[in-house]
């Protein structure tokens, strides 16, 4: 998906602003499961 919207330039800027703004939304909700849901089972995995 990446390379897609660097292929595109405009629409990569774009991609950009949306992970960003999902990133920031998610921050909050999701540090704390993965602290402690995700990490355990990723350091098992």
């Amino acid at each position: 998906m990446e390379t897609i919207s660097m292929d595109h330039g405009g629409g990569g800027l774009k991609a950009k602003k949306l992970v960003e703004g999902l990133l920031r939304y998610f921050e909050s909700p999701y540090l704390e499961p993965l602290d402690d849901g995700a990490v355990l089972p990723l350091g098992d995995g």
